[in-house]
């Protein structure tokens, strides 16, 4: 099974208040609400969306009309 991350652990993870590691975790893909948690897959799925130099960060603008 597998495990689910829940505020306290997130907090611990990444030294934030309670408010920002619930922030977080809605970020998330797929978080649960009831309790509030995520899967640590989508955890480490977006972690690895946030690094610096992945192609999924460097999104190019797009221009505006008009």
């Amino acid at each position: 099974m597998e495990r689910i991350w829940n505020t306290k652990a997130i907090q611990d993870r990444y030294g934030v208040s309670p408010q920002s590691a619930r922030n977080y975790i809605r970020k998330i893909d797929g978080h649960l609400e009831n309790p509030l948690g995520v899967y640590e897959s989508d955890l480490q799925r977006w972690e690895n969306g946030r690094r610096v130099g992945n192609p999924v960060c460097m999104k190019v603008p797009r221009k505006r009309e008009g």
